[in-house]
C-alpha cells in the first residue's frame, strides 16, 4: 500500500525521505490495528535517497495555507533472504533501488 509525504516547495527539491516500519505482536492472528497501541513497536528506520527520482514525478498541489507542495508517494518494498533483508523504495511504479535501513 502506498504512502504519502507532502514536501513544501519553497524548501527545494525533495531529497532524502524518512519513514519507520512498524511490527505488530499478533499470537492470535488477527490483524494488525487500526490505531498504535501496546503490541505495536518500530521495527527499522529507512532512509531514502529521492535525488534518483526525477522532478517531474514529484505531482505538485496548492495547500491551505496558500503554498506550494509536491507530493510524495512511495512504497517500500521488503524482500527476506536467508541471511538478510532488503528494503527498497518504489515510487511511480519504478524500483530505485536499495534504502538505508537502521534497526531500532
Amino acid at each position: 500500500m502506498p504512502e504519502y509525504v507532502n514536501h513544501k516547495q519553497e524548501f527545494g527539491r525533495p531529497s532524502i525521505l524518512h519513514t519507520c516500519i512498524q511490527v505488530c505482536n499478533d499470537p492470535e492472528n488477527i490483524g494488525a490495528p487500526l490505531y498504535e497501541n501496546g503490541e505495536v513497536q518500530q521495527l527499522v528506520e529507512v532512509t531514502a535517497d529521492l535525488s534518483w527520482v526525477p522532478i517531474h514525478k514529484f505531482p505538485i498541489f496548492t495547500g491551505h495555507d496558500g503554498k506550494l507542495y509536491y507530493t510524495i508517494q512511495y512504497s517500500i518494498q521488503v524482500t527476506y533472504f536467508s541471511g538478510y533483508t532488503r528494503y527498497e523504495l518504489v515510487h511511480g511504479g519504478i524500483n530505485y533501488g536499495a534504502v538505508r535501513a537502521e534497526y531500532v
